[in-house]
Formats: C-alpha cells, sequence, structure tokens
C-alpha cells in the first residue's frame, strides 16, 4: 500500500459521496454572508472553507470561526503585499483576522489563505508536514464555491486526506473499528504538532462526529486496501514528525503575529482556553509583534502551555 494515496477520483466514488453527504446542510446565514465577503477580499477565491470547533458545536456568537480560503495564485489574492505572498508560499498558509457585522451579529474568523494547488498537494503524505491532511480528513463544509470544478477538486483533496490519515496510523491502532481507528489517528497527527491543548481533548473529536466517521472509513478502507504499512515505520515517521510539526507550527504562528491583527492577543486567548495559562500582552509587545511572539513561545514553553 502506498502511503501517498492518489486523489484522482471521479464524484461517484463512494469515499467522495461519503466525505461529501453533509456539505449541502444548513448553516447559519451569518457564516455564509461572511464567506462570501472572504470572497470578495482575496480575488481569485475557489472556495471558502467553514471548519473547526465553532463548525463542530454550531455556536457563532463570542466564538472565533475557522475559515480556509483557497485561491488561485497569492500574489493575485494579496496584491501589493509581496513578502506576505512569499511567506504563504514558503509556509502555508498566511493567517488573517475578519471581522464583519453585516448581518447585525458580529462574525469573528480566523482566516488561513493558500492556493488551492497547494491545498490538493498537502493532502497527500509528501513531506513532514500534517496540517493540511490532519485536519480536512474530518468533517468540513464549503460555504461559498466559485464553480462545479472548484467543489470537485476539494472534495476530492478532502477524500485524500482521509486516506492519508489512515494510511499513516492505522499500523498504530488497536483494532479497525471506525473509534479505534480515529482515536488512534487523532493521538498521533496531534501529538506531532504544536498544540496548546489539554490532554485528552483530541480524544473527543471522533465522538462529536461520530457519524461522520462511521460513514468515511469503510470506503476508505476499501480505496486502500488490505495491506497496512509496517507499525515500526509508521513510528519512525511519527517521530520525525513530531520535531518538523513542531518546527512548522512555531513558524506559523511567528507569521501570523505580524499578518493577523491583533495576533498577540488572539495568541494569548487561545493559549488560555486550551492550556488554562493566562498570558498578559503589554503594549510594549504590541509595539514589536514578532519579537513579542519569540520570547512569548520560550515564556510559555518553560511554563508548560504546550508541548
Amino acid at each position: 500500500m502506498s502511503a501517498d494515496p492518489a486523489a484522482g477520483r471521479s464524484a461517484a466514488d463512494p469515499l467522495v459521496h461519503a466525505v461529501t453527504a453533509h456539505w449541502d446542510e444548513a448553516v447559519d446565514p451569518a457564516i455564509r454572508v461572511a464567506a462570501r465577503r472572504l470572497a470578495e477580499r482575496y480575488p481569485g477565491t475557489a472556495a471558502v472553507v467553514f471548519y473547526g470547533s465553532c463548525r463542530r458545536t454550531g455556536r457563532i456568537d463570542g466564538q472565533m470561526l475557522d475559515f480556509y480560503v483557497l485561491v488561485d495564485a497569492m500574489g493575485a489574492a494579496l496584491p501589493g503585499r509581496r513578502g506576505q505572498a512569499l511567506g504563504a508560499r514558503l509556509v502555508p498558509p498566511n493567517v488573517y483576522y475578519f471581522e464583519s457585522d453585516e448581518t447585525g451579529r458580529t462574525v469573528r474568523a480566523k482566516v488561513a489563505v493558500m492556493t488551492l494547488a497547494a491545498f490538493v498537494a498537502r493532502c497527500r503524505a509528501r513531506g513532514w508536514d500534517t496540517s493540511i491532511w490532519a485536519r480536512f480528513c474530518q468533517p468540513c463544509q464549503p460555504v461559498w464555491l466559485r464553480d462545479e470544478a472548484a467543489r470537485t477538486t476539494l472534495a476530492q483533496a478532502c477524500a485524500t486526506a482521509v486516506c492519508t490519515m489512515l494510511a499513516e496510523t492505522m499500523a498504530l491502532a488497536a483494532e479497525r473499528s471506525a473509534a479505534a481507528l480515529w482515536s488512534n489517528a487523532f493521538t498521533w497527527s496531534y501529538g506531532a504538532e504544536f498544540r496548546a491543548e489539554r490532554p485528552g481533548w483530541r480524544m473527543a473529536f471522533y465522538e462529536q462526529d461520530r457519524a461522520y466517521y462511521d460513514r468515511i472509513t469503510p470506503p476508505a478502507l476499501d480505496r486502500l486496501g488490505a495491506d497496512a504499512m509496517a507499525a515500526a515505520r509508521a513510528r519512525r515517521r511519527w517521530r520525525r514528525r513530531a520535531v518538523t510539526g513542531r518546527l512548522l507550527g512555531i513558524a506559523r504562528l511567528m507569521k501570523a503575529a505580524a499578518t493577523f491583527d491583533g495576533g498577540l492577543d488572539y495568541l494569548a486567548w487561545k493559549l488560555e482556553r486550551h492550556s488554562g495559562v493566562a498570558v498578559e500582552i503589554t503594549p510594549a509587545m504590541r509595539r514589536r509583534p514578532l519579537r513579542a511572539g519569540v520570547r512569548l513561545f520560550i515564556r510559555l514553553r518553560r511554563r508548560g502551555a504546550f508541548r
């Protein structure tokens, strides 16, 4: 079995169908409006994808939503911002803050921007970066699509992400049930990242979307076939990812300090929410967010806010 499952599948593929079965479900109108504004903000947008904890809970008031904006080219999406476009190509995605009260309700969001081509490539297991396929094997929902071609490309990429996750982790699972496979998968994938989650939080991901994981697992295993990567090889690969994943996470956080309006405040809020470690952002830190981000990382690491 290849650890780099091919993405080229037709819309009739059972796995693609299982992955996208919920895509046309109703979402809060405020989310649709926000998605349209994001598509307008970034020229050449092919898709706006809603994902993360707010998608799981359905709560948006007082929350920070998560969107991915997938574009044709970073230069066109970020006109006049060559440095940011280059950063997105080197360490995708770029992360920005979005706020709108167009519907009478305030929607705040963390917006990741990258090219659709880079997204598709990173749903495969090439290299050591798990950040895309580890997230988009999970349920997400496109809330703005340019056309049917964008939907098809996104659907195939998400199906590939599912296969990549299982191909890279199932040799390490105790059994082949959906619950065991996905709990194991999240243990390894989130364990290889720069995370601030409380212990045990990632284990709840399967339970929160049980119907989705139960639906996608049989066709994903059918696509992968009976053979699994040897457990010893899988463990070696995850040990390497534990190093590279944290380094990439640090790089992304430092980059976000420069691109994300109020990035230090968001970082402090996120860390306190997930780890319980309180962070005070001083005026001096706001004046030099990148330098402050480096120092904040060192200080919080020592205090045990993350691994």
